[in-house]
């Protein structure tokens, strides 16, 4: 067989056990581990060959429920994920009532988003002729008070602690948008969360001074999460996951230097995948907004849905199937909130942590950033109404949501699963990339000793010399000669 041949032959079988490592990882999306042997001799192993994003295992930090079941229940294109991307898509819950324009009332901000990083922090709020029928009309009556007013709207406004959205409630852990003249209707599916560029190029990152104030702020105490009371890691808890979850959007939708938004897999590992308390803080607020849900259920199915709209009715049989369906923790709540506050010596710390939630409220104006801003306002107001729901719930007394309060729970519950989805994609997507590197390892090696091979065999596989017949065109004329001779003979 030709040395040619040799090497065709060797080369279709190291592409078959290629083909064979890439099987090998689509049946068990898992990573081909390299020889410990080679490792040494590779560039950059841990960026090619390791898998680097922490993959979560076992139960969920504080709640009553593990990971394995929220990934079931949120990757499944049956569940949960999907009723609830189905009811945020609903009119109802796609305009989002808000001010973005608010000012903060801590430090004074002239930081805009980074046009250089190619982000864009502007809303484009809706315009009269865009909202559905219902709100249309709210608009108007809006606009008719105002006009009925005899001082200027200026005078009228207090300096200080502005009223409640709503004065009979006095158990609203959130300080809301009480003026409505200010407030604009946001559509959130044309405003998505994503990567706008805020503070990449500013002087002063405004988006840490945010997050550092709401950690160093708010905190209770200096120690580790483990030696807190269950109150304090929950508040704790919470706000990390709204953290964590705001950034796995941004991750998810970066901007490329196209302009286009794809995942920033590096972003992610150095923000959240080598982060597992980050990504667990971000399962439990999911559970815990699931559980709040959970508990407002017949206040959910029964509220008004009323836009104008022909999809409105649709929406209580999406929640009869949202409430329904298997909950991801089967029997038992996603999250126990009566552990909670039970000691009649914590009422007072129930109050220092709705003050401290309802500083963070007013901390979210502070976010230069419109389109960040209407997220972040969005999801504190969705955690704020789950821990009303939670602990502040008069059983003698019928529960009362807001417009915005089931807009802002809803919605929340969503991105929280869109960010255990996204999580879930981005380890998909490593183990892919790793094991796509693996395979091309495997294939350079065996190449290279395929071609190792063939010349060895051509150097030393050498034809042998034959006393007959000879070699070349000598041996070549002794045959002639040879076979002259036997010609004559037989003659």
């Amino acid at each position: 067989m030709s040395n040619a041949k040799v090497f065709i032959k060797l080369a279709l079988l190291s592409m078959m056990a290629c083909s064979v490592v890439f099987v090998y990882h689509q049946v068990s999306k898992d990573v081909i581990p390299i020889p410990d042997v080679l490792q040494p001799y590779l560039a950059n192993y841990d960026k090619y060959f390791k898998k680097r994003i922490v993959e979560l295992e076992g139960p969920v930090d504080d709640c009553m429920c593990d990971v394995e079941t929220v990934d079931i229940c949120v990757m499944n294109t049956d569940n949960v994920h999907q009723i609830l991307e189905e009811i945020s898509q609903k009119n109802f819950f796609k305009y989002f009532k808000v001010d973005y324009l608010k000012d903060c009332p801590f430090w004074e901000d002239d930081s805009v988003c980074s046009v250089e990083a190619g982000g864009n922090c502007g809303v484009s709020p809706c315009s009269e002729e865009e909202l559905p029928p219902a709100l249309k009309e709210e608009l108007r009556n809006c606009r008719q008070t105002k006009n009925q007013k005899d001082s200027p709207v200026d005078a009228t406004l207090p300096e200080k602690d502005p009223p409640r959205w709503d004065d009979t409630e006095d158990d609203l852990w959130i300080e809301q948008d009480s003026e409505a003249e200010f407030m604009s209707y946001v559509n959130l599916e044309l405003n998505p969360e994503k990567y706008t560029g805020y503070g990449a190029t500013s002087q002063r990152d405004t988006a840490a001074l945010v997050w550092k104030a709401i950690y160093e702020e708010n905190c209770f105490s200096d120690s580790p999460l483990h030696d807190q009371c269950m109150e304090e890691r929950v508040f704790y808890r919470l706000i990390s996951g709204f953290h964590a979850s705001t950034t796995a959007h941004i991750c998810e939708n970066f901007q490329n230097n196209r302009g286009e938004l794809e995942p920033n897999e590096e972003f992610f590992l150095w923000k959240l995948g080598m982060f597992p308390d980050r990504m667990q803080n971000i399962y439990f607020t999911f559970l815990f907004l699931l559980r709040a849900a959970q508990q407002a259920q017949s206040n959910l199915i029964s509220y008004p849905y009323q836009t104008g709209h022909a999809d409105d009715g649709k929406i209580p049989p999406l929640l009869n199937d949202l409430f329904n369906s298997q909950l991801v923790c089967n029997d038992v709540p996603p999250f126990d909130e009566s552990t909670l506050f039970s000691d009649p010596d914590k009422e007072s710390l129930k109050y220092e942590l709705r003050d401290k939630f309802r500083n963070i409220s007013r901390i979210m104006d502070c976010v230069s950033c419109e389109t960040c801003k209407v997220h972040a306002k969005l999801q504190i107001l969705g955690i704020g109404t789950a821990l009303r729901i939670l602990f502040d719930r008069k059983s003698s007394e019928p529960l009362k949501l807001q417009r915005n309060e089931v807009i802002a729970l809803m919605n929340s519950l969503f991105k929280f699963a869109e960010s255990i989805q996204f999580y879930q994609n981005f380890i998909a997507r490593e183990k892919l990339r790793v094991n796509l590197n693996t395979a091309l390892l495997f294939w350079a090696i065996s190449m290279v000793a395929n071609a190792t091979f063939v010349l060895l065999r051509m150097i030393f596989s050498k034809p042998v010399r034959s006393e007959a017949t000879g070699n070349g065109r000598e041996g070549k004329r002794e045959k002639d000669v040879y076979n002259i001779k036997k010609k004559r003979r037989r003659r």
